[in-house]
């Protein structure tokens, strides 16, 4: 859920709940080896859960440092997100949406995702779309 206050955007805030099996790298053979136990486990940890804390205005146009908690494999770490707005506007059948575009970098390994060493490097990009329809 993302609740945004575009007269004041230190008031906005997101949470996410993401299925680990939705993680995709476009390669369906690598996607299903990702939910195994030495990656995301997602038998025993189904979801990632985002929870921000601060949201302020990036150097950048339309574009924002959204600070908050992330949990994989029950282990939660404070991370700094880069949100860009892509854009707002009316949908299909009367909807009012925004576009946004999220990114980061992360090392696996603070959250205990093992796999691939040493083939496979601990830093890793994320890149998150979205599309929020208003409420």
């Amino acid at each position: 859920m993302i609740k945004v206050d575009r007269s004041d955007w230190s008031k906005s805030s997101v949470s996410a709940i993401i299925k680990a099996t939705s993680v995709d790298t476009a390669n369906e053979k690598r996607d299903a080896h990702l939910q195994e136990d030495e990656y995301f486990d997602s038998a025993e940890y189904p979801v990632i859960t985002f929870q921000s804390t601060k949201w302020e205005l990036a150097n950048e146009e339309n574009t924002f440092k959204v600070t908050g908690n992330l949990t994989m494999l029950g282990n939660t770490k404070e991370v700094v997100l880069e949100a860009k707005i892509l854009g707002f506007g009316p949908g299909m059948d009367g909807a009012y949406l925004s576009g946004w575009e999220v990114t980061t970098q992360l090392d696996r390994t603070e959250w205990g995702i093992s796999g691939g060493q040493p083939a496979v490097g601990a830093e890793v990009d994320v890149i998150i779309n979205i599309e929020a329809i208003r409420q």
